[in-house]
């Protein structure tokens, strides 16, 4: 009898360990959960699928089976000693704190786990009591029992950093600004909270450059204005795929690629600007157009409260316009495109002298020679010095960066760009810094982060003294402190270079800048493959990531079904860590791209 006891003993133990009773002690209940017709989208930008949702004692969050993720990419593994599940991402993904693959997620979603799981939870239960322990990757989550399965919530997985949730938000928030989320349903509508504001259900979609009520989505072969709900308002054309389809500012371009090309614009309202076809349109800015007539005469559009009315008319055949400043047209002529300025009221100022002007900055214009080198010219096109250079920059407080000589190749380098140093000069005193240095930004309060090797920064006073040796890995300067990072420290100075405040960095403190691009210098011959037009300028980009984006992320895969410039998926990373697929396009990106992309050694 004894030997029977201690066989059975046996038994009962290796049951326990090799199949755990792992969900509730005692049954103990602790509440209910109930189905809930809210809809949660599962969104890499590569795999997509709804997910069923749950409500537990009436709280506010949604909650989903955290056993889904098994169906998902991630891995569940049953530790029977610790009484511990964990769920680990399958691949390269693990390291998902410092960047983000995309191509990583490529996996197809297991639908026989997701409807295993809907049809063990039912429709309603119970929540028990649980001494079982659920780990994502080596973080504890919190979730709630459900008869052996476990609920999270969708405020939980944001806290543990699992991106690539969505929820279905039915409720439209029209003052917060919005972005596509690209999924294999099409284009839906999200913001930068995780919810989803239109269903991923379109072809293809556009927004305006403000934050309007209304967007450009095509669907069923036609284009439409749909509002924020996702109301159809106005059918404009059909889409026969010979059709290019740009937003710039608030206006809607369609270039129709036929034998005769020819354009057409509307307003996101819907309206036909014009209700005629041109051979050419090109929005300058929010209040000036550019059209080419059938008959090839260029003429600009200044609007007038509600409408368009003819501002100037050129006498002279010409390529485009592509600036209006007060009364100043900037038109290309016909080849070799040399830039026309003509006054409005005075006539032509200035013709065949330059390939190029920038627009003006503090009074100056960067204009390009003819001998491939670049000058200044004040506001009455003159030029201010006879000396050019290799390339410069932008003029800020006087200040300007240059490169005075010196071959240099390759668009981006974490050291700076290659074969290249830069030097700074006062437009009116003269030299400040001689070009020596890989990295250059100029603070407005007058202080100066170099970097002479291009892997560490300093910084400088306007006197060239140094207040912070080249010595840190990255430094900013905010609210009149500068912020340096040295390996795992943290340190905080005044303007003189006193040491305020160290402590151990702990990734709380955001280090990117977001307070725009001054000046990049291209490679020689190589900007026809750089996007143009949409939120960027033509040559160069002068945006801030919008409030809540942290980063761009670039690691994507390529969409073969592009057919006009860049046709990458990728994603935009917010402050609260929510990563948002969306596909960049050669026109209308949501976001600027990050400094890996356009490598900014000089800043404003």
């Amino acid at each position: 009898m004894k030997k029977l006891k201690l066989f059975l003993s046996c038994i009962c133990f290796l049951m326990i360990v090799l199949f755990p009773f792992h969900g509730f002690t005692e049954q103990e209940i602790k509440g209910t959960y109930e189905k809930s017709s809210n809809e949660v989208l599962f969104n890499t930008g590569v795999q997509t699928t709804y997910l069923d949702t749950y409500t537990i004692n009436g709280q506010e969050d949604v909650f989903i089976c955290i056993e889904d993720l098994e169906a998902l990419g991630y891995e569940k593994k049953w530790h029977s000693l610790l009484r511990k599940t964990i769920f680990t991402r399958k691949g390269t993904y693990a390291d998902q704190e410092k960047k983000y693959f995309i191509e990583d997620l490529n996996f197809s979603i297991d639908t026989k786990i997701l409807k295993k799981n809907a049809a063990h939870l039912k429709s309603k239960g119970n929540i028990y009591k649980s001494d079982v322990s659920v780990y994502v990757g080596d973080k504890n989550a919190t979730t709630y029992n459900a008869n052996g399965y476990s609920l999270i919530g969708l405020n939980e997985l944001k806290r543990l950093k699992i991106p690539y949730f969505f929820l279905f938000y039915k409720e439209t928030n029209h003052d917060q600004k919005l972005y596509p989320l690209l999924t294999t349903n099409g284009y839906g509508v999200v913001d930068l909270n995780g919810n989803l504001i239109l269903k991923p259900q379109f072809d293809k979609l556009f927004f305006p450059e403000n934050n309007a009520k209304n967007l450009l989505v095509k669907k069923d072969g036609f284009y439409w204005i749909i509002d924020r709900n996702g109301n159809f308002i106005k059918k404009l054309i059909q889409d026969n795929e010979e059709i290019y389809t740009q937003v710039k500012e608030n206006y809607i371009i369609f270039n129709f690629l036929e034998e005769k090309r020819r354009y057409k614009i509307f307003d996101f309202d819907g309206n036909d600007l014009f209700h005629e076809d041109f051979r050419d349109i090109n929005v300058l800015d929010e209040n000036h157009i550019f059209i080419k007539t059938k008959e090839d005469i260029g003429k600009v559009y200044k609007k007038e409260k509600d409408t368009f009315e003819e501002f100037y008319t050129f006498e002279k055949p010409i390529y485009k316009v592509f600036r209006v400043d007060k009364n100043m047209i900037f038109a290309t002529g016909i080849y070799p495109h040399k830039v026309l300025v003509v006054d409005k009221d005075q006539g032509i100022l200035s013709e065949d002298e330059y390939p190029d002007i920038h627009p003006f900055s503090n009074g100056y214009a960067v204009v390009e020679l003819a001998n491939n080198r670049y000058a200044f010219v004040n506001e009455d096109l003159k030029r201010i010095s006879s000396e050019d250079y290799r390339d410069i920059g932008k003029v800020h407080n006087n200040l300007f960066a240059f490169l005075k000589d010196g071959k240099y190749d390759g668009r981006s380098s974490s050291e700076g760009l290659k074969g290249a140093t830069f030097g700074l000069m006062d437009i009116k005193k003269g030299l400040v810094l001689p070009p020596e240095y890989k990295k250059i930004r100029v603070y407005k309060e007058g202080a100066i982060r170099f970097s002479k090797v291009g892997k560490k920064y300093g910084i400088l006073d306007l006197n060239r003294e140094i207040i912070l040796d080249e010595k840190f890995d990255h430094i900013f300067m905010k609210n009149n402190h500068f912020y340096a990072l040295k390996n795992d420290t943290f340190y905080i100075y005044d303007t003189k270079g006193t040491l305020i405040a160290k402590e151990k960095n702990n990734n709380q403190y955001d280090l990117r800048e977001n307070t725009g691009y001054f000046v990049q210098f291209w490679d020689d011959g190589k900007k026809d493959n750089l996007p143009a037009g949409g939120n960027w300028s033509n040559d160069r980009p002068d945006e801030k990531l919008p409030l809540g984006i942290k980063d761009v992320v670039l690691h994507s895969f390529r969409d073969e079904k592009a057919h006009h410039g860049f046709g990458n998926v990728n994603s935009i990373l917010t402050k609260d860590d929510l990563l948002i697929p969306y596909a960049l396009t050669y026109r209308g990106c949501p976001v600027p791209p990050p400094d890996s992309y356009f490598p900014t050694y000089l800043i404003k």
